[in-house]
């Protein structure tokens, strides 16, 4: 098991001297790190995985901590039943601990020439742990629990057979290649997004059918080496950028402005504010945005998608757009989208709303939500942004 995580993650092989005993090395780890300390938290979940729930990197406008399953869930719980959300939570924890289990084994065998050190393998623990997605099981409007539990039920089915998708991924698409080893970015990019992580977003995508997940990740694969060329990636950034908005910064309006109570980015966008009208671009811009937020693909989670017509005209029309970002979102970026709220939707665009219902299977058409005039704003408001003032007010 170590073997195979360490070529997942690309650690690099280092002297563990071989004379040592397997008590010795286990105490050792001990001494040097507390990543495997089980320090209980008030809901009974070890910290490490408490704080795993929803890890967000430090780069939106305003860092807000996301909203715990139990605090969502004050009000009262009912006894979780093997296809519950309660469910997957007691397998993402299962699978943990054995990691956990896996590398304090593997620090005994002292005899094994290419041993990480102890801080590698602890900090390959927590970065594994910090691949795990844990959404909250209780939607903030009773109205949206049905996309919760169709999530959970993906993720259920997903870390059932995560396993196999890893040996399969291992064999067919990382080939022993480890980061540390890799001569490009380029290619460092390309093993970071083979992340157990995504991994689970595909697998929920395909619904735990693990030979069409490895297929639709190798098509993003390819996709991603076509889109992010290295003029994508100004002044050496780790992130590709929109080239648009590095010349003229009102090009486009696709941006991060905070998190929401179920821990998802919230990304506002408004075709009316954009300068440029130029579908490629655009869809440069919305791409650039996705990888700066989940740090090229590698990380989990999702964002609530606001989408302002205010403003709204026959430029922001092209049928080009559409036939761009669909396909796009739909086969590599799967799972991101949490929920898609639109405000001020044109009349005009309730015919297509309806056809986009023949399209889009149930699960997608569920996220989809038309909010109708100040109150029903600011219900939605009050139910997920009441954790952030800043948010709450715009």
């Amino acid at each position: 098991m170590l073997e195979s995580l360490r070529a997942l993650l690309g650690l690099d092989a280092c002297c563990s001297s071989s004379d040592r005993t397997a008590e010795e090395e286990i105490e050792t780890k001990q001494k040097t790190t507390n990543v495997f300390a089980e320090e209980e938290m008030p809901d009974g979940k070890p910290a490490e995985l408490a704080d795993a729930a929803s890890p967000l990197p430090d780069v939106t406008p305003t860092t807000v901590g996301a909203a715990s399953s139990s605090d969502l869930n004050a009000g009262g719980e009912t006894p979780a039943s093997p296809t519950s959300p309660a469910a997957v939570t007691e397998i993402q924890e299962d699978f943990a601990m054995s990691q956990k289990a896996s590398f304090a084994s593997d620090l005994g065998e002292s005899h094994v020439g290419s041993m990480c050190t102890t801080i590698s393998v602890a900090e390959a623990v927590q970065e594994e742990e910090l691949q795990l997605w844990d959404p909250p099981t209780q939607a903030p409007l009773a109205d949206d629990q049905v996309v919760f539990d169709g999530l959970h039920a993906r993720l259920k089915k997903a870390y059932a057979v995560l396993e196999t998708m890893r040996t399969k991924v291992e064999a067919d698409m990382i080939r022993g290649r480890k980061r540390a080893e890799l001569a490009t970015a380029a290619e460092q990019r390309e093993l970071d997004f083979l992340s157990t992580s995504t991994m689970i977003r595909y697998l929920c995508q395909q619904e735990g059918n693990v030979d069409k997940a490895v297929k639709a990740m190798k098509d993003s694969l390819e996709w991603r080496k076509k889109t992010f060329k290295s003029e994508l990636f100004l002044q050496d950034s780790p992130v590709p950028c929109c080239r648009a908005c590095a010349k003229d910064p009102t090009s486009h309006c696709f941006l991060c402005v905070g998190t929401d109570a179920a821990g998802r980015y919230v990304v506002y966008s408004c075709a009316g504010r954009a300068a440029n009208k130029t579908p490629e671009d655009g869809i440069e811009h919305m791409a650039a945005e996705m990888e700066r937020l989940f740090q090229n693909s590698k990380m989990p989670g999702s964002i609530t998608w606001i989408v302002d017509f205010a403003g709204f005209g026959f430029a922001d029309c092209n049928p080009r757009t559409g036939v761009l970002a669909f396909p796009m979102f739909a086969s590599h970026y799967p799972e991101r989208f949490g929920q898609i709220v639109c405000l001020g939707l044109p009349y005009a665009f309730y015919p297509l709303y309806a056809a986009a219902g023949k399209i889009f299977d149930t699960a997608t058409m569920q996220k989809v939500l038309i909010l109708k005039g100040d109150k029903a704003w600011k219900r939605y408001g009050d139910a997920y942004w009441a954790h952030d003032p800043a948010m709450r007010n715009w």
